[in-house]
């Protein structure tokens, strides 16, 4: 899926800032195939008054061939200003109503499309409640004495790489290459714990 946009997406970019600042994700309300997802129409409607409260507004463009069904979701600004991706979705090989085929594979490809391109997912009740619930913490593991050493050895090359670095030392760093490289080949590596 590649995203394709207008020459300036400037204005877009902050209309869509303030968009996902505001979005709900959608709840799981439908049962299907032993899974719970949101409705297209769920979708819309969490998505639509934010949208234009914004100057954004939604194309969604279906088209057919052969076996494949495109779907193109054009985030469009007041600006002129857009964004558009295009998902494509395969037809059965078998079905016995086609057109009722190709209908299941435009929904679910606008639905898909549409909260991807805005960066929302669906919920689900159960899900949101537990994450919810404070996780527990990890153990921190100390560091041995020997760890602590290597971690400050490999410090001292960190903050020598970045000095080197920002004043352009080629040689500089060349050379302490050739150091690390001549302490690995002397059997000393300050880097393994």
């Amino acid at each position: 899926m590649e995203i394709k946009t207008s020459e300036s997406v400037v204005e877009l970019s902050k209309a869509l800032v303030s968009v996902q600042a505001e979005l709900q994700n959608p709840k799981r309300t439908t049962d299907a195939y032993k899974y719970k997802y949101a409705k297209l129409e769920e979708v819309i409607n969490i998505t639509k008054i934010p949208l234009t409260d914004n100057g954004l507004s939604i194309i969604q463009a279906p088209s057919a061939k052969d076996c494949e069904v495109y779907v193109t979701t054009r985030i469009q600004h007041t600006s002129g200003e857009y964004m558009e991706s295009t998902l494509t979705m395969y037809l059965p090989e078998k079905s016995q109503n086609m057109s009722q085929e190709v209908g299941k594979c435009i929904t679910y490809a606008r639905r898909y499309s549409l909260a991807g391109m805005l960066n929302i997912e669906q919920e689900d009740d159960d899900v949101n409640s537990a994450t919810q619930s404070k996780p527990k913490a990890l153990p921190v593991k100390k560091s041995t004495k020997k760890q602590q050493e290597q971690q400050d050895i490999l410090q001292e090359y960190v903050n020598k790489i970045r000095s080197l670095v920002s004043a352009d030392d080629v040689a500089g760093t060349r050379e302490l290459i050739d150091e690390l490289s001549t302490d690995e080949k002397k059997g000393h590596n300050p880097f393994s714990i």
